[in-house]
């Protein structure tokens, strides 16, 4: 007769708009009953007085069960500061990252090399991808072969720290040598049913001793292990190591395209808004996600960032008492400043809308820019600028660089410059920064990518590794050369001016709408454009 499991698991029923959150304790072993009878009667909700639970939430809870108890005694007590067992660590399911994920249980199921460096930017999502990883054994969703793993973090942090106060006596170096062997002992003893979780993996270079533990883990046991790791500290410290790169598999994390994130982040979202009881609308997560530049000045489509971004304006509209997230919550973050916003004179205002207008109209309706998505425009002064559209490339498009792609790009960068003069009728000396642009393009294209006119020179460059072969420039191609830089900003120049011309219309009403909100994203671009061009 098969004994009976008495031991409790807690129940949790959320709470809801017409009851309190509610837990009570159970028997694993009533709750595996009850399982398989609602499985027997084909049901998908079990309903109690207090609440009610799906049959995948039930699943779930004894899954999460069985796992806590397997992993109780797991990790000795003198290895708590330095071996965490995650086996009932729960988080939202990760969307979007499905390649990357299949490829990592490919990797981890290998006879050889078992293991997946992450790469990439910060904010990218190299730890959501291993919490991803996480979740799945834990709820039996990884390959089956995983089901009765363990996913163990070292926390490299604690000890470095402790090799650090070596220095400060000789007992320190007795512990620390021992914390080293016992780590050793637990690793090779649990490697058949452990995968090990290496946050930050540039640590492991850090210390001689640590360095020498994990070559030994990767070199002689060939431990399944997950790490991580941002782009630079892994060229710098790991790519140059051909010895240990034969044992490791990388997998770059590249950062998602901006339609990509919404998915991905969706469903912690989703749990957000019951934590703070706020909501934020589609439209709003949108906005945080079309406005990623304000937040990631590199990575304009980082999901990290834009979750900070939601989690503070649902804190902010949280403290004034909102239902739900509106913009005004998310400028704080974004380090608007309000103060000179409020000081800016309105004529100065009207310069920077009509600048910022022209950027955008240009762009938009350029027939060679397909692959440039413009994502927002704002007038709201910051410490870095007056007033700023935002972009990214579509990958999905394709990129031509072509000469007239060329001409249309160094006109968006020239359509502030043109916009101020509809409005100033005279040049100024703002916007430096789009004129340096523009030039650089042109330059690009002419001395680079032989995108020129000039007789004979169509099949030449006259850059290498960065740096223009002037041993190559005689007085008279440079004379033809710069000719040729001028006679495109000339035709770039034309081409915007042409493109506000011919839709005066709606280059006003976007500059109008500027000034009424401060902040359009493409979605509202698109609304008004949509007026105007069939």
């Amino acid at each position: 007769m098969k004994r009976k499991d008495n031991r409790l698991v807690t129940i949790c029923i959320p709470s809801t708009k017409n009851s309190e959150q509610v837990s009570f304790n159970v028997a694993l072993s009533d709750l595996q009953m009850l399982y398989r009878n609602a499985i027997k009667e084909n049901l998908k909700v079990l309903k109690f007085s207090f609440g009610e639970l799906s049959i995948k939430q039930l699943r779930h809870i004894i899954l999460l069960a069985q796992k806590q108890y397997s992993s109780y005694n797991l990790i000795p007590k003198y290895l708590n500061n330095y071996l965490t067992c995650n086996s009932t660590t729960i988080t939202e399911k990760i969307l979007g990252r499905e390649q990357e994920i299949d490829r990592i249980w490919t990797y981890l199921a290998s006879i050889q090399k078992s293991n997946a460096i992450l790469i990439g930017q910060n904010g990218v999502g190299k730890t959501s991808i291993a919490t991803e990883i996480i979740r799945q054994i834990n709820l039996g969703e990884c390959p089956k072969q995983f089901r009765k793993y363990h996913v163990i973090t070292l926390n490299t942090v604690n000890l470095l720290n402790l090799a650090e106060l070596i220095e400060l006596s000789e007992k320190y170096e007795i512990r620390y040598l021992k914390v080293i062997q016992q780590l050793d002992e637990f690793i090779k003893l649990h490697k058949e049913n452990m995968i090990l979780y290496i946050d930050n993996l540039l640590h492991v270079k850090c210390d001689l001793t640590i360095l020498k533990l994990f070559r030994k883990w990767l070199f002689e046991y060939n431990i399944k292990f997950i790490a991580s790791i941002n782009t630079k500290d892994f060229e710098n410290y790991f790519e140059i190591d051909d010895e240990i790169m034969r044992y490791l598999n990388n997998l770059w994390i590249v950062e998602p395209d901006v339609e990509e994130i919404y998915p991905m982040i969706s469903a912690k979202i989703a749990a957000m808004q019951n934590i703070y009881g706020v909501t934020i609308s589609e439209k709003m997560i949108r906005f945080a996600i079309s406005t990623a530049e304000f937040h990631a000045q590199f990575n304009r489509a980082n999901p990290e960032k834009t979750i900070d971004a939601i989690n503070f304006a649902l804190a902010d509209a949280k403290k004034n008492s909102q239902k739900e997230v509106l913009k005004k919550n998310f400028f704080s973050y974004y380090k608007i400043d309000f103060r000179t916003a409020n000081k800016t004179h309105k004529e100065r205002e009207k310069i920077v809308s009509h600048h910022e207008a022209g950027h955008y109209l240009v762009g938009r309706l350029s027939p060679n820019l397909k692959s440039i998505k413009i994502d927002s425009v704002s007038i709201l002064p910051s410490e870095e600028y007056g007033g700023v559209t935002v972009s990214h490339f579509d990958t999905t498009q394709y990129l031509s660089e072509s000469r007239e792609f060329f001409i249309d790009y160094i006109a968006y960068d020239l359509g502030g410059r043109v916009g101020e003069m509809f409005y100033t009728k005279e040049f100024s000396s703002g916007a430096s920064s789009d004129l340096v642009s523009a030039n650089n393009l042109a330059e690009q294209a002419v001395l680079s990518l032989g995108l020129t006119g000039i007789d004979n020179e169509k099949n030449k460059t006259y850059v290498a590794m960065g740096y223009v072969k002037d041993y190559l420039l005689t007085d008279e191609i440079k004379t033809k050369i710069n000719q040729e830089i001028a006679k495109l900003m000339s035709e770039a120049y034309e081409r915007a001016q042409k493109i506000i011309n011919d839709n005066k219309e709606l280059f006003e009403e976007i500059v109008q709408r500027l000034l009424e909100d401060k902040f359009l994203v493409s979605e509202e671009l698109e609304e008004i454009c949509k007026k105007y061009i069939s």
